[in-house]
């Protein structure tokens, strides 16, 4: 089941229940929050993005910040994925690394320097 299908299909309980779409959503972001997943699957030589729904105890919905976060599902970790953890470069690191690939890109298309 799609995060989206699962979403709505969870609104359309909480509606039959009397709650107003408003009263539905913050329920279910009291106890879940939505995150973009980049999804790997080596099998198949595929890859995605999407946006799932975690509950807030899960290490997905955890995170703060520019902190990263990867899950290995693997034959040994099928049952329990391994996570890694950590804080991630920060806004001024990526924006330095942006800046020096467009100035490489920029000498690799002839710009002076």
């Amino acid at each position: 089941m799609s995060c989206t299908h699962s979403f709505l299909h969870s609104m359309n309980r909480l509606t039959e229940t009397g709650c107003t779409y408003t009263e539905s959503v913050t329920l279910l972001l009291l106890v879940q929050v939505l995150r973009y997943v980049g999804v790997v699957d080596v099998l198949a030589n595929a890859g995605r993005v999407e946006l799932q729904r975690y509950p807030k105890s899960h290490a997905f919905a955890q995170l703060s910040g520019s902190d990263n976060i990867i899950a290995f599902a693997t034959s040994r970790y099928s049952k329990q994925p391994l996570i890694v953890r950590g804080p991630g470069a920060g806004a001024e690191v990526t924006a330095g690394g942006v800046f020096s690939d467009i100035l490489r890109l920029a000498s690799y298309l002839g710009a002076p320097s």
